[in-house]
């Protein structure tokens, strides 16, 4: 009777949950990146904080050291704290990441019982604790190492703010919850794309679409209250009001020459960019030394390539989409079985789940839009594994429907052919 209570207790179950979702990815760590070394750009820009020098980068030495923002702040300023108070920073950066990715297990279980019951919460949480990709994801000084509980609980937020709009409107709430998104945004601008694709789940709320556009309206100020603090320092410093300033670098390095669609060539060539020798001169030449003028020039160098090689574009682009919903076959980790197997696996069970939602009428529209917006984004620049986290996280949700709808099933079967 204790064990059976023991584990139907959700908080025990839970904890225990996080503990193996810690374990794994201390695991991982040491396996894959147990170094001492700050070698990722938000890391060079926090141990420039540190040393006094301001939110500042110099692209690893090849520009003046000069005021930055290629990155957004909140994650910048995370790795900031630590290298301030350790001398030897990284590993604790590490764990501290571990311990943060770990808390998925708590909002992964919110958001499957919200869309259906406690049994295909607890699903969702085991999901998110042992997928390898998700594990893997602490590995590395970049925003997806922390940012997958960080968007889980937004979209527990929105779900539960969704059920508010059918009962009763508190602005506040709305307000607040925009804010959290601002606040994403400045942890990795591309989440912002969450506000459009939020939205459009609002809109569908039955009965209350008269309320549509004070959401709109609070969500949008929520969000802005937060993000233009970061934007007015960048006009001041920069001389214009950007919220990142790499979005013309990157759309650059989806579309020149030797563009392959992915940040690498192969596997075994670790050069990210290839050029041929008369482009590298030009380049060298012409690349302004300011961050402003950087971006502005790649972004004309882009579209330029695109004029003239429109088909290469379409290609790529086409490239881009298929690397976005499968996987990137140039990084190292897609030959290993655990990584690939463990996409494979989210993909059939993810189709199958909103597959369900949609016959069901419960399919809500944000968790389409979500991945759809980030899509058209990237399609346009270029694909790394971890700029499709966002879609491994909403096939993670809809695989947890699908395999709780078959576990139900057996269940049932087994009762019947024991009568």
């Amino acid at each position: 009777m204790q064990v059976r209570y023991i584990f139907s207790n959700i908080r025990i179950n839970l904890t225990i949950l996080f503990i193996l979702a810690l374990i794994l990815r201390v695991i991982v760590i040491y396996m894959y990146a147990w170094h001492t070394g700050l070698h990722f750009e938000y890391a060079q820009i926090a141990s420039n904080i540190v040393s006094g020098n301001g939110y500042s980068w110099d692209w690893f030495g090849q520009k003046p050291l000069q005021p930055s923002a290629a990155f957004n702040p909140i994650y910048t300023y995370f790795l900031a704290f630590f290298i301030a108070i350790f001398d030897s920073p990284a590993r604790v950066i590490l764990i501290a990441q571990a311990i943060i990715n770990a808390f998925c297990v708590f909002p992964a279980y919110w958001i499957g019982r919200h869309l259906n019951n406690r049994a295909t919460g607890l699903i969702c949480a085991v999901i998110f604790a042992v997928l390898p990709e998700i594990v893997y994801a602490s590995t590395s000084m970049v925003t997806e190492s922390i940012s997958n509980t960080l968007v889980l609980a937004a979209i527990y937020f929105y779900l539960k703010l969704k059920d508010t709009v059918k009962y009763k409107s508190y602005s506040r709430h709305y307000l607040l919850f925009g804010a959290y998104i601002g606040f994403l945004a400045l942890v990795n601008s591309s989440l912002l794309l969450l506000l459009p694709a939020f939205i459009i789940g609002f809109y569908f709320v039955g009965g209350y679409k008269k309320n549509f556009l004070k959401i709109v309206f609070l969500l949008s100020v929520g969000s802005i209250l937060v993000i233009t603090p970061w934007i007015i320092r960048n006009y001041v410093y920069l001389g214009k009001p950007v919220i990142r300033t790499t979005f013309g670098y990157n759309l650059w390095r989806g579309n020149y020459p030797g563009a392959s669609g992915t940040g690498r060539v192969d596997p075994q060539n670790k050069d990210v960019i290839v050029l041929n020798e008369d482009y590298y001169k030009y380049l060298k030449t012409n690349v302004p030394d300011s961050e402003i003028g950087m971006d502005s020039f790649f972004t004309a160098e882009a579209i330029n390539f695109i004029k003239e090689e429109p088909l290469r574009f379409i290609k790529l682009t086409l490239l881009r989409v298929l690397y976005f919903v499968t996987y990137d076959p140039t990084h190292p980790l897609t030959k290993n079985i655990f990584y690939l197997g463990g996409y494979i696996f989210i993909l059939v069970f993810g189709v199958w789940g909103g597959i369900l939602l949609k016959k069901l009428k419960r399919l809500d529209l944000a968790f389409v839009f979500i991945p759809f917006f980030h899509l058209i984004l990237y399609s346009l620049v270029m694909v790394l594994p971890r700029y499709r986290m966002i879609l491994v996280w909403i096939l993670m949700i809809f695989s947890s429907i699908a395999i709780a709808d078959l576990l139900s099933k057996l269940k049932k079967n087994n009762r019947i052919t024991n009568r």
